[in-house]
């Protein structure tokens, strides 16, 4: 049986999908799938297409001022860009750690893989929504 497991780290609570099954007569759990502070699986689909939106939203803005010399006033106009696209993404502390490194396109690439993982999830495991 597949179900939505509660962990409690530090006081905060995080949720994983795990599979309980039998072997030689003892129950075992085998990790599926994290879902983060997410409580059902529907929740964490929903936070991962928000933050791939965002993300892909910051990818376009940025290609717009990326071959822009540094004199040019639209050069400040990007340094604000910079800054809104750096509040947007604070809610993923990785996205806000990373996001100059990797780029957003990047992050809009693992976000988007991550929720292919959930819908294979809720489609194998209709139940868990």
């Amino acid at each position: 049986m597949v179900f939505v497991r509660r962990k409690v780290v530090d006081g905060n609570e995080y949720y994983q999908i795990v599979h309980n099954y039998r072997e030689n007569g003892k129950h075992r759990q085998k990790f599926i799938h994290y879902l983060g502070k997410h409580p059902t699986l529907s929740a964490a689909i929903d936070a991962e297409r928000q933050l791939e939106s965002r993300c892909r939203v910051g990818a376009s803005k940025l290609s717009v001022y990326s071959d822009l010399p540094p004199s040019s006033q639209s050069w400040a106009a990007r340094n604000r860009l910079l800054n809104s696209l750096w509040e947007l993404c604070r809610d993923d502390k990785r996205a806000r750690y990373e996001w100059y490194a990797q780029g957003f396109e990047a992050l809009a690439k693992e976000h988007r893989s991550k929720l292919n993982r959930l819908l294979k999830l809720r489609k194998e495991y209709p139940y868990l929504s």
